[in-house]
């Protein structure tokens, strides 16, 4: 009866998958469609249980913006929420060098210069500052590493955790890179991004 229950929402979705494309009326443009595979809520404590909300669908990224900064509801709810102790968060997958010249990064610069950010600054304008951070201080970001930009325009997402990763996988991507040892960059970098997570309330994370 004293229990205090906390929700936490952490959605997976299959990056390299393909996307559903459902038909939209004549004059308007196709809706990407996710396709829900799975869904599950875990609970995690004791004394003060946190519920996990898993979600398992198929989608990229850039599909997720692209179709949220297509609906006004959203748009708005994100709005609301922008200032508030339930943000929204969706992790990309970066490169250390940062160009963001590969298919997925250019779509990512040309979604956000769709819609002019009214509070915070450009996404080109906050990589460009991480850029000149990591030259300065003369460490180059590395697997496992990741920095946040912000915004009020990406879609439903007010937080993009841009995680230093694999962009693509080879044919060998599970023999090569599976499985990861506990002190894997990769895995410690997650662990560091969801300690981020909770301490500034984004409720919602999309991996």
């Amino acid at each position: 009866g004293d229990q205090k229950w906390h929700r936490r929402w952490f959605k997976l979705r299959d990056l390299s998958s393909e996307s559903v494309v459902e038909v939209s009326p004549q004059g308007s443009a196709p809706k990407v469609k996710t396709a829900l595979e799975t869904s599950m809520t875990v609970s995690l404590g004791i004394r003060r249980p946190v519920l996990y909300n898993l979600e398992l669908n198929t989608s990229s990224a850039t599909e997720l913006i692209s179709e949220t900064q297509q609906h006004k509801k959203s748009l708005l709810r994100a709005s609301r929420s922008l200032f508030s102790n339930g943000l929204s968060g969706l992790v990309i997958t970066s490169n250390p060098s940062l160009t963001y010249k590969g298919n997925s990064g250019a779509t990512l610069l040309g979604l956000n210069e769709q819609s002019s950010d009214p509070i915070f600054d450009s996404l080109e304008s906050q990589l460009e500052h991480t850029r000149l951070q990591t030259t300065e201080i003369g460490k180059p970001l590395s697997k496992g590493d990741f920095f946040i930009t912000r915004h009020s325009r990406m879609g439903e997402f007010q937080v993009l955790f841009h995680f230093m990763g694999e962009e693509t996988r080879s044919p060998s991507f599970v023999a090569e890179s599976l499985p990861l040892a506990s002190d894997s960059p990769m895995l410690l970098g997650l662990r560091n991004m969801m300690e981020v997570v909770f301490k500034y309330d984004i409720t919602s994370i999309t991996l």
